[in-house]
């Protein structure tokens, strides 16, 4: 009988260090999602000239900086709500320090928005090519850089199908003082040309 009393005990005290250990774990995942969802500085998440860390991928950021004029391009094979389009995509100069101009500043690529199709794509170009250059307080997600695709089998073997940030920063016309390794998606913060919609990832 003791020793049938003592195994319960036993199991009790596990039981009760089991749903300690179970609450604690749980608030702490709770914990680090909300702060994986909070919107931090980019300056915490990537630094130009440096790999993006794992933790800091799909997370919400906040960037000050301004859109390079000449620098836009057109991202084929971008698949929305079940419909294959284009993206436009800028040099973003970043500003964070207020200060600089934005042929001084790190460059990032930024996935501005999704167009039905290229024509679209490039009359909301022309647009954003004449508004002026001026600050901006964005709210943009990071994302990993993806690996480049040929374009070999396409009409124009120039083409650009993925969002590397190598190659899209080699198109740029305006060089940035330093550049980062990954690309972000445009969240809020500016006003879209007409035909564009907002980006939207992991979509069929």
């Amino acid at each position: 009988t003791l020793l049938i009393a003592i195994a319960v005990v036993a199991g009790f005290v596990m039981l009760g260090r089991w749903q300690l250990e179970s609450a604690f774990s749980s608030a702490t995942t709770a914990a680090d999602e909300s702060a994986y969802r909070t919107r931090v500085p980019l300056a915490e998440l990537a630094t130009p000239g440096k790999g993006l860390v794992e933790e800091s991928a799909a997370r919400p950021a906040s960037v000050t900086g301004s859109l390079v004029p000449g620098d836009y391009q057109i991202v084929a094979g971008r698949i929305q709500d079940g419909h294959s389009g284009v993206w436009v995509v800028g040099h973003l100069a970043v500003q964070d320090d207020g200060e600089r101009t934005y042929t001084d500043a790190p460059g990032v690529p930024i996935a501005i928005g999704w167009a039905a199709d290229d024509a679209t794509a490039q009359q909301a170009i022309e647009e954003l090519d004449a508004r002026p250059v001026t600050f901006m307080e964005l709210e943009v997600k990071v994302e990993a850089g993806q690996s480049p695709e040929s374009a070999r089998h396409e009409d124009d073997p120039q083409r650009v199908l993925s969002m590397a940030p190598g190659q899209l920063i080699n198109q740029w016309q305006t060089h940035a003082s330093s550049y980062y390794s990954t690309w972000v998606l445009l969240e809020g913060g500016m006003t879209l040309p007409a035909g564009l919609d907002t980006c939207l990832l992991y979509t069929s």
